[in-house]
């Protein structure tokens, strides 16, 4: 998987291929991504502060995006039983 200034998230097969079109967001570029643990569910953050669910295997978006950060997320992490999220924000 690989994210984008565009506001573009893609999955790519080991040889460097690109698996269907790109996962795309309204409004800021994707600033990180996580993979849960079972492999079912990509979590994105963007400059914005927003965190968008999606389903790996629909390559769609689970919802509405989720706010609340008060910054724009640097980086993301599951917990090992993926019912959590972590967000770490960049600090001005």
């Amino acid at each position: 998987m690989s994210a984008s200034s565009d506001g573009s998230i893609r999955q790519w097969i080991r040889d460097g291929e690109p698996v269907g079109e790109p996962w795309r967001i309204d409004g800021a570029g994707v600033s990180s991504i996580a993979v849960c643990p079972d492999q079912t569910m990509v979590v994105s953050a963007s400059a914005d502060g927003r965190l968008r669910l999606w389903n790996v295997k629909g390559s769609s978006m689970v919802g509405n995006a989720w706010e609340g950060n008060s910054a724009p997320v640097r980086c993301l992490d599951w917990s090992p039983n993926a019912r959590e999220i972590a967000s770490g924000l960049w600090e001005y």
